[in-house]
């Protein structure tokens, strides 16, 4: 089997669920090939039709990830949104990047009609300020296996 790990460029959350779901794949002495690419042309690892067909089911990292599959390459076998916020340091996976995730706190600050000093309680991952793996642990990626006919 061929998973494919998607997010826009291809530096930290797939490279991250590529790694994790390997993981996962070695811990169930199953075969594994799992590869990662990123839907943004200008990526150093770019998705591409052949790798798109190729993969029996797909991990996008988010929505605007899966809508870009779907829109701009051929019909994939199975794409899963794990839904997982681009706010990842590039080579830290564990870590929030400041740059990234200011801008969400700001948001919801706004959102919320929030004081710039008020601490902020937001959706989900972001306000309990997970790691990568923390969420990608809590998406139960064991669900999406593929076992060899």
């Amino acid at each position: 089997m061929i998973y494919l790990a998607v997010c826009q460029m291809a530096i930290s959350r797939s490279p991250a669920i590529a790694r994790y779901f390997s993981e996962i794949l070695q811990a169930r002495h199953l075969p594994e090939d799992i590869r990662f690419a990123g839907v943004n042309p200008e990526t150093r690892f770019p998705l591409t039709d052949r790798l798109a067909a190729s993969a029996d089911l797909i991990f996008a990292a988010d929505r605007l990830v899966a809508e870009a599959i779907q829109a701009n390459y051929p019909p994939v076998k199975r794409l899963v949104n794990l839904d997982i916020q681009d706010v990842y340091s590039p080579g830290e996976p564990g870590e929030f990047s400041r740059i990234m995730f200011e801008p969400h706190v700001l948001d919801l600050r706004e959102a919320f009609g929030m004081p710039e000093s008020a601490r902020v309680v937001s959706k989900g991952e972001i306000c309990l300020r997970w790691s990568l793996r923390q969420v990608l642990e809590s998406r139960n990626l064991e669900q999406y296996i593929i076992r060899p006919a």
